[in-house]
């Protein structure tokens, strides 16, 4: 033996490679959507239908200026990434109201040309749900609290902002 190891052939051919990672996309928990570097989508995994209410079958084809001017999104991250040429995270809406942090990332060919974007999106809808929740009961919780603190016919406020 030379000293170098030899990798183990995970996959038996390109098609079974591409499939496998189908696969991995498809089911992965986070919202993936991936364009060329026009940006034209080429790839919407279910769990990004689940999370935004969007139809695949909408977004394929279509580019992310188009989605942007019709207000399907309200800002694209693979646009950003693409004229900055580098790795952009913001929070997007979309026309169903649901919201979602996405991270969009470039990638690049030998020459350094952007040739697609990938974007992992996150759903914020329960968070932004929870959060007013929290901020509910922080306010109903304020007045209990200065109810309670009534000494002396003083009363103290307690800023929970």
């Amino acid at each position: 033996m030379d000293g170098k190891q030899e990798k183990p052939q995970i996959f038996s051919n390109i098609q079974e490679a591409s499939e496998r990672l189908d696969a991995i996309i498809e089911n992965s928990f986070d919202g993936i959507y991936i364009t060329d570097g026009m940006p034209n989508t080429i790839k919407v995994n279910r769990a990004y239908e689940t999370i935004t209410g969007l139809d695949r079958a909408d977004m394929l084809g279509k580019n992310m200026e188009e989605l942007e001017r019709g207000n399907v999104i309200s800002v694209s991250g693979s646009l950003m990434a693409i004229r900055e040429k580098r790795v952009v995270t913001l929070e997007q809406e979309f026309k169903t109201g649901k919201k979602a942090v996405i991270t969009s990332s470039p990638i690049c060919d030998k020459e350094g040309q952007i040739i697609m974007v990938v974007t992992n999106v996150r759903d914020l809808t329960e968070i932004y749900h929870l959060r007013e929740e929290m901020g509910s009961y922080l306010r109903q919780s304020s007045v209990v609290v200065e109810k309670a603190l009534r000494i002396d016919g003083r009363f103290w406020r307690i800023n929970t902002e």
